[in-house]
């Protein structure tokens, strides 16, 4: 299962090839693009236009964005580390055996949160093949 970051915004405007300028806060410019993609795509897009995806680690960020409306696909994803599980018909975490190493064999990101704004700001789990818009941001550097 795919999960991965999706975020709530929109707005008017344009930029560079179909890019909607969403403006800038905390020395980003967040721009997105109304075509549905899964997350590997729009990182991807992202990248082609001389971009990232967007990342959202401040509140400022998270307040400047919850005035958009949509959703977004921005940088958050799995970081392939090994995670508990747990069985099924019991619930209990799976203990590690002497001499048994847990292995990932997977070549793509599995989890990957989301961010919705709407009258509520959350976090989410999502899968990465889910389509949705995506979310690019640009480094503001200033001139000295």
């Amino acid at each position: 299962m795919n999960l991965c970051l999706l975020l709530a915004a929109e707005s008017e405007g344009n930029n560079q090839e179909n890019l909607i300028d969403l403006g800038n806060v905390d020395g980003k410019a967040y721009f997105y693009n109304k075509q549905d993609r899964n997350w590997t795509e729009s990182r991807t897009y992202c990248q082609e236009q001389g971009m990232e995806l967007a990342t959202v680690d401040s509140v400022a960020q998270v307040e400047f964005l919850r005035e958009q409306y949509n959703r977004y696909w921005i940088a958050a994803r799995d970081a392939q580390l090994p995670r508990a599980l747990s069985w099924d018909a019991t619930n209990e975490q799976v203990n590690d055996i002497e001499g048994i190493e847990w292995e990932i064999i997977v070549d793509d990101y599995k989890l990957c949160g989301a961010y919705a704004s709407s009258s509520r700001k959350k976090f989410y789990m999502l899968e990465c093949s889910y389509e949705t818009y995506v979310l690019c941001q640009a480094n503001i550097t200033s001139a000295i």
